[in-house]
């Protein structure tokens, strides 16, 4: 799997809490975390987005419900079911929000290959409730594998049986070797009781090409771009049948394994271009939500809650 796969994974699973960001400019995104109620994460209350979208022109934003199962959610804290994800989807198309990207995931606790699949099928009703034909679409799901590593120091490292994981890997030279193997199936550091390291593979290969049927249907993805990444999706499915012994790997397989990975997989890297144009702010708007006495204290709690992840509020692209 190609550098750039992993960079795409390593943004669809930044977080264990739920963040949305709205770009104030095409490389500076604002990152902010979800309402925090009695330590776990809900959704955003109306009135703080709709200041938000008072003081942005044109804005974007994404989200990581991880899964559709609320089950799975819960187990990383995100206490929310998906009345209200599609109610806080609602309100940011009600505020002029031009699209919500959704990041969902595979090898997550609770979660089997048909609870993957079953993501899928509740992708395409999203698409079908808020539209999704092409640059007129609001809602953009993605899904990918938690890979290739569970975060050393993380609480599920620390403690995997409690959480349902088995991990091949644990020390630091066992990672770097882990990094050169052959295929993201032999680099990945764990499997979960609910599914198998192969079984982790199959669900991402069949929930891509599953999900990628359904947005061509949809018109997010036109025949040609979605022809084209089924292609490299099943050319690497093949590939990774052919790799049983990462240890053994002829000159023929190494070849074809460098062709696959300067190639797009699981979704066409355009589709994460955001359609932002022109500037961004509403400068009269935001001066007055600055000097309006009060405001400065409400705004903060969003972005200094105690409760908030170490990531940072403003994270420069």
């Amino acid at each position: 799997m190609s550098s750039r796969e992993w960079i795409l994974m390593g943004r669809a699973c930044r977080s264990m809490a739920m963040p949305f960001r709205a770009s104030w400019y095409n490389f500076f995104p604002w990152t902010f975390t979800a309402e925090t109620i009695g330590g776990t994460c809900s959704v955003s209350p109306a009135d703080f987005l709709k200041k938000a979208a008072d003081s942005i022109q044109t804005f974007n934003v994404e989200m990581s419900p991880e899964s559709h199962d609320i089950n799975v959610r819960k187990t990383f804290g995100k206490n929310y079911d998906n009345a209200r994800l599609e109610g806080m989807i609602e309100t940011l198309v009600g505020l002029g929000c031009k699209r919500v990207d959704l990041f969902f995931m595979v090898g997550l606790p609770n979660q089997t290959y048909q609870s993957v699949m079953d993501t899928v099928r509740y992708c395409g009703e999203l698409m079908t409730k808020f539209g999704s034909n092409g640059s007129t679409g609001k809602v953009l799901p993605l899904i990918a594998p938690l890979a290739p590593f569970i975060d050393p120091g993380s609480a599920i490292f620390e403690d995997p049986e409690k959480y349902g994981y088995r991990f091949f890997y644990k020390t630091l030279k066992e990672h770097r070797q882990a990094m050169l193997m052959p295929s993201w199936k032999f680099a990945l550091n764990y499997e979960t009781k609910w599914m198998s390291r192969d079984e982790i593979v199959r669900a991402t290969y069949d929930g891509a090409l599953a999900l990628l049927e359904l947005k061509e249907q949809h018109g997010v993805i036109g025949k040609v771009r979605a022809e084209r990444i089924r292609d490299h999706l099943t050319r690497a499915i093949a590939l990774s049948k052919k790799i049983t012994d990462p240890g053994h790997v002829d000159d023929a397989l190494r070849e074809e394994i460098f062709n696959l990975n300067t190639l797009d997989l699981v979704c066409d890297k355009h589709e994460l271009d955001w359609p932002v144009k022109g500037w961004k702010l509403k400068v009269p708007n935001l001066l007055k939500l600055l000097l309006t006495p009060g405001n400065g204290k409400q705004a903060q709690g969003p972005f200094d809650h105690e409760d908030r992840p170490a990531q940072g509020a403003l994270n420069g692209e």
